[in-house]
């Protein structure tokens, strides 16, 4: 009987606990299974501190540590350390993975197989690295900007 008063316990506060947590605009942690609503936070939730993908989370803003598989964001800024990172509008920072994508601008460095930012500022360092705008640095095999006057080159590309 003790087991089974524990369980229901234990239970009522994880329930309560998640609708706290669903209701806050903001969370220091972030726990995603596929995205979307299989996460602790709902994608709306700003994240500030700590976030696994596990295999992938989404969220609008993230800012701190993000560790996993996939993770996509609208924003980020901080360090990221996944197999696949995604951004839309805005990434600041390191991102590490084997793909590295921010579809709007990225300013830090990029590390990876494949980097893309639509504008890098900064420094990307992989096999493939393309931007449509840069300031800064590129090495790898093949390094492409869209708006440079050469479009590829191998090794080493810059612009400032």
């Amino acid at each position: 009987m003790k087991k089974t008063a524990k369980m229901v316990w234990l239970g009522a506060v994880a329930v309560a606990l998640a609708g706290m947590v669903e209701a806050m605009a903001w969370s220091p942690v972030q726990v995603g299974l596929f995205g979307g609503n299989v996460q602790i936070c709902a994608p709306e939730t700003e994240i500030a501190g700590l976030r696994l993908n596990l295999p992938y989370s989404e969220n609008d803003d993230v800012s701190g540590l993000d560790l996993g598989i996939v993770s996509g964001a609208a924003s980020f800024s901080g360090l990221r350390l996944n197999v696949i990172n995604l951004s839309d509008e805005h990434s600041g920072g390191v991102e590490i993975g084997l793909a590295n994508v921010a579809r709007g601008e990225m300013v830090g460095f990029q590390f990876g197989l494949y980097n893309y930012a639509e504008s890098m500022r900064g420094f990307q360092l992989g096999l493939i690295n393309k931007c449509g705008s840069l300031h800064g640095i590129q090495i790898g095999l093949i390094n492409m900007i869209e708006s440079g006057d050469v479009a590829m080159l191998p090794i080493v590309s810059w612009a400032f």
